[in-house]
């Protein structure tokens, strides 16, 4: 980017105003201590006026980051992809246990499963969460509400048949037991609201590298 710039008789100041950044910015981007993102990229092309494809090639440490993260991205899209899909059947399990009787040692499996994929599927989130914070609406609100009020009447209804005479410790047990009540109530709740506001995005992920097979 240094070659281009001199090339161009461009001094840091003359770049860093033409792309609202500090001087300091122009020279960590020169030296590879940083690197622009791919808005200013075309911005930076067009102010060289030069492709895109040649800006990239004019610095090899650039295009390698950018292909690492290309892929970092790909492998993270990836992760998103198969903890949607394992959290809808773990889900699936999970409510399926209100109706169906499961035996201690597998629901128990199933649980620590189920907490477990959500966990994946929230941590690679292919969009920030201050991004998906702002785009909640009321509606979603509204049917998170209403999945939770669902969502804990259910394991009430098991909750409530408690034998306290049979346990040692009562308060103890007391508290262990409401604590793991809402704890897997609302694991689940917003499991099942994710699973179903986050279906969009899903598509989109799956239909993207699609489309650019077919224009490719």
């Amino acid at each position: 980017m240094k070659s281009l710039r001199v090339q161009n008789n461009f001094t840091q100041e003359e770049i860093a105003q033409k792309l609202f950044v500090s001087r300091k910015t122009i020279s960590s981007w020169e030296n590879g201590r940083s690197y622009p993102d791919i808005k200013t990229l075309i911005k930076i092309s067009d102010i060289y006026q030069i492709t895109l494809d040649q800006l990239l090639r004019e610095d090899e440490l650039m295009l390698k980051q950018y292909n690492d993260g290309f892929q970092a991205n790909q492998r993270n899209n990836r992760i998103f992809h198969y903890s949607y899909l394992l959290n809808i059947i773990f889900l699936f399990l999970s409510y399926a246990a209100f109706v169906w009787t499961i035996e201690p040692p597998y629901i128990g499996m199933i649980k620590i499963a189920f907490i477990a994929i959500f966990i994946t599927l929230c941590v690679h989130l292919p969009i920030s969460l201050k991004t998906f914070l702002t785009h909640i609406t009321w509606k979603q609100v509204a049917i998170l509400i209403f999945i939770g009020i669902v969502t804990f009447g259910l394991n009430a209804l098991k909750a409530f048949p408690i034998v306290y005479s049979q346990v040692g410790n009562v308060k103890g047990f007391v508290v262990g037991y409401w604590a793991g009540y809402i704890i897997e109530a609302a694991f689940q709740t917003f499991s099942l609201w994710l699973a179903i506001f986050l279906m969009p995005v899903l598509n989109d992920r799956v239909e993207r590298p699609t489309k650019d097979k077919l224009n490719g």
